[in-house]
């Protein structure tokens, strides 16, 4: 049975809720209304659909991925111009380093400085990482990513409880 689908700051940071139960579907800088709207099969076989601007996204993922640990695999989908831009590389390349080269007990991802909001749990990550499939499919056509879709394995069933960790703390800083 899928989980009702829960999102970190819908108000502030928009995510499409699809009909999927264990898909995730990120663009880089493709406007994801675009292709919510413009593809059935991903709206079908999505739980959500949102984006990845910077490599401060990134904790957005985390916490959206925590909070549905339903999903089992997020695509990434960063094809077009502005995607691949220096801040549309940034993000992406943050989000894979992670994958592939872990997290620290600080926060930092492995083979970068960057670190993720200090109040999401990096033992909560690691959980994450090793139970979520992070597909970057960024060289393929929409109709390819459907294809994929349609075809990949349908996990069910949460890998943990959700997760939901304290808000950000802005620093202050005295000047």
């Amino acid at each position: 049975m899928t989980q009702k689908t829960q999102l970190y700051q819908p108000e502030k940071y928009k995510v499409y809720l699809g009909k999927g139960r264990s898909s995730g579907f990120c663009t880089v800088w493709n406007e994801p209304e675009t292709v919510f709207n413009k593809s059935k099969i991903i709206r079908d076989n999505s739980v959500m659909l949102g984006t990845l601007y910077s490599r401060q996204g990134v904790s957005i993922i985390l916490r959206n991925l925590a909070l549905n640990p339903q999903i089992r695999t997020v695509y990434l989908w960063g094809n077009g111009a502005l995607s691949n831009t220096k801040f549309g590389i940034a993000g992406r390349s943050t989000l894979t380093s992670l994958w592939q080269k872990g997290i620290s007990e600080d926060g930092t991802i492995g083979g970068t400085q960057f670190k993720i909001e200090k109040e999401i749990d990096a033992k909560t990550v690691k959980k994450i990482i090793s139970n979520v499939k992070l597909a970057d499919v960024s060289d393929k056509s929409i109709a390819d990513v459907e294809k994929l879709l349609i075809s990949s394995d349908k996990k069910s069933g949460s890998y943990m409880k959700p997760v939901e960790f304290p808000e950000t703390a802005r620093e202050h800083i005295d000047i």
